[in-house]
């Protein structure tokens, strides 16, 4: 069996030396959240996404380290707004993740089945250094 993206990037950010993903799961992470233990990495389950950045800008600022947190499609994302804005502002290096729809089914953004799915990448401008 291929290595899913989750295990991917879980074992990058493990190599990485980040040690600890600040978020809360959701249905498009659960493959990503299921890679985490295995990479050695310590999940820190969140209220919520603003605090998960928050999170993430102090354990970088106090480890010295890169901070990591993730979130879901829709309101996940727009929670984690301020608190990348702050790290950014800060010169604080964080990553955040956001899950999104499958590509297959961006057409279902206008409908119930995906209504609170966003351009994501707009949402954070400027704050994204990447988006992809």
């Amino acid at each position: 069996m291929s290595e899913t993206v989750g295990a991917r990037l879980a074992r990058i950010l493990a190599d990485g030396g980040v040690g600890a993903v600040f978020g809360v799961p959701g249905g498009q992470t659960l493959p990503f959240y299921a890679a985490v233990e295995d990479a050695g990495l310590q999940h820190v389950l969140m209220r919520d996404e603003r605090a998960a950045a928050g999170a993430a800008d102090a354990h970088a600022r106090l480890s010295g380290s890169v901070g990591f947190c993730d979130a879901t499609v829709g309101p996940g994302a727009t929670n984690l707004v301020s608190g990348l804005a702050e790290a950014h502002g800060s010169s604080i290096p964080v990553i955040a993740i956001v899950a999104d729809i499958r590509r297959d089914r961006a057409h279902l953004r206008r409908g119930a089945a995906a209504a609170l799915a966003r351009d994501q990448a707009a949402l954070g401008a400027p704050e994204p250094q990447w988006v992809g």
